[in-house]
């Protein structure tokens, strides 16, 4: 695993500037709007979880404030159930607060664009238990839904069709250094102002700011890797 002042990685991502080695390089930053349920939710207390039982995992998210917490996901996601809005805020917690982090320190530095998505659509798999887990997007990335099937359920038409725009932004932007895909919208470089962000789904979009709300109250906490990230 790399150490941060080794010769592979000079300084801490998070020490408040994005690293000089790679500036110039353009770079994509995402996350799934689950992460977590692909790491955290095989378990089947997951599937029986009632809201006092939430609290308690959500106060251990963040000492103190499970029912802050609570209160913030269940007003924000009023039909979601007990399991989603654990994940959820467990994703906004580590993976997609840090990112966010990373993609403001990167834009604000100049240099390479730097270029967000939130991957949104759900698996089907297991009932549809994980919603957008870890690693939810790579089928779709290198078109290879029949063996990814067990990550993004059978091959359908509709999730092809995804998987043909989502492997041509990849590859445009290995190409050329800009993301883009017939019938997706041109995908605006982030910047900590507005930071805009690609949500690929069925229907793909551009949003500012996306879970806004979520990911305040979360900086608000501080992010994990300056928490948990150092030797």
């Amino acid at each position: 695993m790399p150490a941060a002042g080794t010769p592979s990685l000079p300084e801490q991502p998070f020490d408040r500037k994005a690293p000089a080695m790679s500036r110039d390089l353009p770079v994509m930053v995402g996350t799934c709007r689950t992460e977590q349920s692909g790491l955290m939710g095989r378990d089947p207390v997951w599937d029986t979880l009632d809201d006092g039982e939430l609290k308690k995992r959500l106060d251990g998210l963040q000492r103190g404030q499970g029912e802050a917490l609570f209160a913030t996901y269940r007003r924000l996601y009023p039909k979601a159930a007990d399991n989603e809005i654990f994940f959820m805020a467990a994703t906004d917690r580590s993976y997609f607060l840090d990112s966010t982090i990373l993609a403001g320190l990167r834009a604000d530095a100049g240099g390479g664009k730097t270029y967000m998505y939130n991957f949104y659509r759900p698996t089907p798999v297991n009932g549809g238990r994980y919603f957008v887990p870890h690693a939810e997007e790579i089928p779709f990335v290198f078109d290879s839904l029949a063996k990814g099937a067990v990550i993004t359920g059978p091959p359908t038409a509709e999730a092809q069709k995804l998987a043909d725009q989502v492997s041509a932004l990849w590859a445009n932007f290995a190409r050329n250094g800009v993301p883009s895909a017939p019938g997706v919208p041109a995908w605006t470089p982030y910047d900590s102002a507005r930071r805009p962000t690609m949500i690929i789904d069925d229907v793909s979009r551009m949003e500012n700011d996306p879970r806004s709300e979520q990911r305040r109250l979360m900086l608000s906490y501080g992010s994990q890797q300056e928490a948990y990230g150092r030797a």
